[in-house]
């Protein structure tokens, strides 16, 4: 492992693999296409891969008639070659959706067609051109309020409570192979950002000092959701916990997820890096701290066998959506800093992997 480090080359596809662990990143076309260094560190570290941005809605669905899987079909094609996996992401989301949805004057059963076609058509599309390639998909994402009631998203007003379920529904009819997730954040940094910055309603998130989802509503909400879910049989196969994280102390993800397990479900880390400030980038106390958040959230997943599934948001620092959301307040959240080199963050990961 220190030659691994020293060489800035990268490890840990082997020790996800050897430990059951579907683990990857969050992939950018741009430098998946044109960055060796990127390249390198995708081919050998990951078993999955998710396109960040090139599947949500804006732009895989960008006119009414038109789909354009372009840049979304170059990763996939590259996960195929490589033997990887593909986490589908985002079929249904309030944010990234284009002017013809959020401007058009749609009934209930108008917009619902669209939804339907949305979803079938893009599930299909990967289903018949990438068979077993894409193996799971994060079907709803982000559906509640931090006060845990519904996000008063399009889908939410037009179409009603029950727009997750047929989504749901949708995309079990494109591809009955595929694993169906929601998923949504809980942790209380960015769950106070989202209120605050939007105007939304307020409530607390997950810490490492709450960690029982009835404390947290967002999470407690989920939790319904998913149980009446399981009793009536929507198709649902798993939670998504997105797990983007600041201050280097991670919530444990372990006793936050302990319910999703006991209703036949898996659940994932979906998104995460934790974020530093952006004068922390040299800073060693940062970084151990840091690589010590990475271990808990890695830790959590390994040692519950209803959790087979992390990816980060990202690569590297240089392709990070960190600093250009906190307008340049926070940084330095990844494995791999801005020149693709390794942190203490993948030694820790690395460990967390291969621990009996």
């Amino acid at each position: 492992m220190v030659m691994c480090v020293l060489l800035a080359s990268a490890c840990l596809r082997t020790p996800a693999e050897e430990a059951g662990i579907d683990f990857g990143y969050a992939i950018d076309p741009g430098p998946l296409a044109t960055d060796p260094i990127y390249q390198t560190i995708v081919r050998n570290d990951a078993t999955i891969v998710t396109p960040e941005n090139h599947m949500k809605w804006s732009l895989i669905h960008p006119g009414p008639n038109t789909y354009d899987f372009t840049l979304a079909d170059q990763i996939v094609a590259t996960a195929a070659a490589n033997g990887q996996s593909v986490r589908g992401h985002t079929l249904v989301w309030h944010s990234q959706l284009p002017a013809w949805v959020t401007s058009g004057i749609w009934t209930r059963e108008t917009l619902l067609s669209v939804l339907e076609d949305h979803i079938t058509t893009v599930v299909s599309h990967y289903r018949d051109n990438f068979p077993g390639v894409v193996t799971q998909w994060d079907v709803v994402n982000e559906a509640f309020h931090a006060d845990g009631t519904r996000r008063d998203t399009i889908w939410q007003q037009v179409i009603g409570d029950d727009y997750i379920e047929l989504a749901l529904q949708f995309a079990r009819a494109a591809d009955p192979d595929a694993e169906l997730y929601i998923n949504d954040f809980y942790d209380n940094v960015i769950v106070a950002a989202d209120s605050q910055l939007n105007g939304l309603p307020a409530g607390p998130g997950a810490s490492p000092d709450r960690t029982d989802c009835a404390l947290v509503p967002k999470c407690a909400a989920t939790r319904t959701l998913a149980t009446d879910f399981s009793n009536r049989g929507v198709p649902i196969d798993g939670i998504g916990f997105q797990a983007h994280l600041f201050g280097q102390q991670a919530t444990d993800y372990a006793e936050l997820a302990s319910w999703v397990g006991p209703l036949g479900l898996e659940w994932a880390i979906t998104e995460l890096d934790v974020a530093l400030l952006a004068a922390q980038g040299d800073d060693n106390a940062a970084l151990t701290a840091q690589a010590d958040a990475y271990a808990k959230v890695v830790d959590a997943c390994v040692g519950d066998p209803a959790c087979d599934t992390i990816v980060l948001w990202g690569v590297s620092d240089a392709h990070s959506w960190i600093p250009g959301t906190t307008f340049g307040l926070l940084d330095h959240g990844l494995l791999y800093d801005h020149d693709n080199v390794p942190k203490p963050a993948l030694v820790a990961v690395y460990d967390s992997l291969t621990a009996e």
